[in-house]
């Protein structure tokens, strides 16, 4: 008897968490579909994505980019991050660059996302101060992608030309 009562209660319990994880899923407006391959082409343009729509984080890219010397210009900080998304997805890139060492005046940089080798989003930051101390600089930029193989890198423009200090570059991927 208490065995038999064991396995009804262990029954009861799983058939609880299907119920709940199932009117979960339903409740964002999403299929009770698993995360996998769909019928959508990476070429294929999707519905936006709702902005009220929870998301969920799916994987983080973490990039520390060493100082360097820049010159002026535009010039790569990392080599890129390729990922996939194998449903729309969010990506966000989060940039901290710090610069200075800079004795020119009126040297002004900024950041930029190149996203599937279009450069996207170039904002300008400041100017490097004159005194060789340093300044830090974000910039976070959001966008919803199509399925398919995605590669995106963060790039720094400046006048003149300046040293790069401690930097880090984070790039999440998010999913509905």
């Amino acid at each position: 008897m208490k065995r038999l009562l064991s396995i009804g209660i262990v029954s009861l319990a799983a058939a609880m968490v299907l119920f709940v994880a199932f009117h979960h899923t339903r409740a964002q407006g999403e299929s009770s579909a698993a995360w996998g391959p769909t019928h959508l082409s990476a070429t294929q343009k999707s519905d936006p994505l709702p902005k009220n729509l929870n998301h969920e984080l799916f994987r983080t890219y973490f990039v520390h980019v060493p100082g360097t010397t820049e010159p002026a210009g535009p010039s790569a900080l990392d080599s890129g991050t390729t990922f996939k998304c194998w449903l729309p997805c969010t990506l966000e890139v989060e940039q901290n660059v710090q610069v200075g060492n800079n004795t020119k005046t009126g040297n002004k940089w900024g950041l930029g996302v190149m996203l599937d080798g279009s450069l996207v989003a170039t904002p300008f930051v400041g100017e490097a101060p004159t005194d060789t101390s340093y300044v830090i600089g974000t910039y976070v930029y959001t966008t919803s992608l199509d399925p398919g193989t995605h590669t995106v890198q963060s790039w720094i423009d400046t006048d003149d030309g300046l040293v790069l200090g401690f930097n880090n570059l984070t790039y999440r991927i998010y999913v509905p």
